[in-house]
């Protein structure tokens, strides 16, 4: 079969993005330049203008019609909240009231807050919009806010980013704790709500607990292989087996110093090829099963060949050519992650 009829028939599914944050006018980081004025009184210009979903735009590496184009089904948009803010939550439902506007107003996508309206939008050839939140901070240590954000539409939460927060350490802020008491009640809340719980970024001890404490097999959206690469986002063995074993899945990221060891002069400049040698690693510690993709596309996610998400085809052509089976490559593109949101999400 031709790699372009197999990616036609796969669900593809990338399991996280940033482009949310080039929807935002002023951005996601605060600065101590922001909005300050240059020595000519004119406002600097430090910021991107910010990007509609429906319209190509230059800014960003996902927009609508590169999604289209790309042939992806299913796209997880993630936001992130600067830890400079004094309000996270405030400034999540800022990036909420945006994503869903943009979501709302643009023909060829839907939001998706149950299982069944993924299948919808597949069943329409629309492309399934999901939401998540990457860092409990906005939560401010209350089960009762992540209800009200589930209830908006949220249907993954990434416990931590790279520092310390109320559920516990990130990869970046490693103190060798574990997950705190009040993250085992956001896991035990999300398992109940039917939300998926996402491992990206949590630092080691915190992920073997949030493996044990789930009831539900989680994912990791966005890192890659610590035995190729040894940065403190990516998975170690253990821990990838021991996730396989909960029967989660691993989102592969597009960012190269994920990827590629490199010198300090020069760029890793990952290639397609880079990222299947993560996917060939993968295949023999335990099995396709368990891999997927997560981009971080506007997020520092980009292949020097794959730099943006209408690109996605030749992920499929490279896989073919390096003797990955039809079913095998329809798993990594989407069906291994899709099976694990079916079983966590509300069926309806």
């Amino acid at each position: 079969m031709d790699y372009k009829q197999i990616h036609e028939n796969a669900v593809v599914f990338d399991a996280h993005n940033d482009t949310v944050l080039r929807m935002i006018e002023e951005g996601p980081f605060v600065t101590p330049t922001r909005g300050k004025l240059n020595v000519m009184g004119r406002k600097k210009e430090i910021l991107n203008p910010p990007v509609t979903l429906a319209r190509r735009s230059d800014e960003a590496r996902i927009d609508l019609p590169r999604a289209i184009e790309g042939e992806v089904n299913c796209l997880v948009f993630s936001c992130f909240v600067s830890p400079g803010y004094a309000d996270p939550l405030r400034r999540l439902i800022q990036y909420l009231d945006v994503l869903l506007g943009e979501v709302e107003g643009a023909e060829g996508i839907s939001l998706a807050k149950s299982y069944r309206d993924i299948e919808d939008a597949l069943e329409k050839s629309e492309i399934a919009a999901l939401i998540s939140i990457e860092g409990g901070s906005p939560l401010k240590e209350s089960v009762e806010v992540l209800r009200t954000l589930n209830r908006l539409g949220v249907t993954s939460l990434i416990l931590t980013h790279f520092g310390r927060n109320a559920l516990g350490d990130g990869s970046g802020a490693d103190y060798g704790s574990g997950l705190t008491d009040f993250g085992r009640e956001v896991i035990a809340e999300m398992n109940d709500l039917g939300m998926v719980v996402d491992l990206a970024h949590i630092n080691r001890n915190g992920f073997f607990d949030a493996l044990e404490a789930s009831e539900d097999p989680v994912i990791v959206s966005h890192a890659n292989v610590y035995g190729l690469v040894e940065f403190h986002r990516n998975l170690t063995d253990k821990q990838i087996r021991e996730l396989a074993d909960k029967g989660g899945v691993l989102g592969l990221s597009f960012v190269s110093d994920f990827i590629r060891e490199r010198s300090d002069e020069e760029d890793a400049g990952a290639t397609i090829d880079d990222l299947i040698e993560h996917v060939d690693y993968l295949k023999d510690l335990v099995g396709t099963d368990h891999i997927g993709i997560g981009s971080d596309f506007d997020g520092g996610g980009r292949l020097a060949d794959l730099s943006d998400i209408s690109k996605f085809p030749r992920l499929t052509k490279s896989l073919i050519d390096r003797g990955y089976s039809t079913s095998e490559v329809e798993g990594i593109l989407g069906g291994n992650i899709l099976r694990v949101y079916r079983e966590v999400l509300p069926a309806s």
